[in-house]
């Protein structure tokens, strides 16, 4: 994912966060490396794989599964961190990195940087709904 969303992995999964924090990060560095104007196409390869090549063969089913599949592990450890139990924090895992896929799409298709942000910042204010602010 060109260094993604991980950059969140740069930081130390052990410092407590809110899930708000978590996710809200995820979003804001996914958006600003999908949006960085470059010569090659926006977004993330593996996500758009999945939605193109990935079908083709078990091989490329299996890879780009695992790839994101990582992504959700991050994601994971992440909510774990800020106190969420475990099933919840999963359950975030995946719809954080859900949006994420679809964030990327859209950067694909040249949607701007900014009504990324605004969207993003709906969905955690969607997901904090549920969790009274956390």
């Amino acid at each position: 994912m060109r260094g993604a969303h991980l950059s969140l992995a740069a930081a130390d999964p052990a410092t407590p966060k809110r899930a708000g924090q978590v996710a809200s990060k995820a979003d804001s560095s996914a958006i600003a490396l999908y949006t960085v104007p470059a010569p090659e196409p926006r977004g993330c390869l593996l996500a758009s794989a999945s939605l193109a090549d990935a079908s083709l063969s078990v091989v490329n089913r299996e890879a780009v599964a695992g790839a994101l599949g990582a992504v959700e592990r991050v994601l994971l450890d992440f909510f774990v961190h800020a106190d969420l139990p475990r099933e919840r924090a999963a359950a975030h895992a995946r719809l954080c990195a859900t949006v994420l896929y679809g964030l990327s799409a859209r950067a694909r298709l040249g949607v701007e940087a900014s009504i990324l942000n605004e969207d993003a910042g709906r969905f955690v204010a969607f997901l904090l709904q549920g969790e009274g602010g956390v």
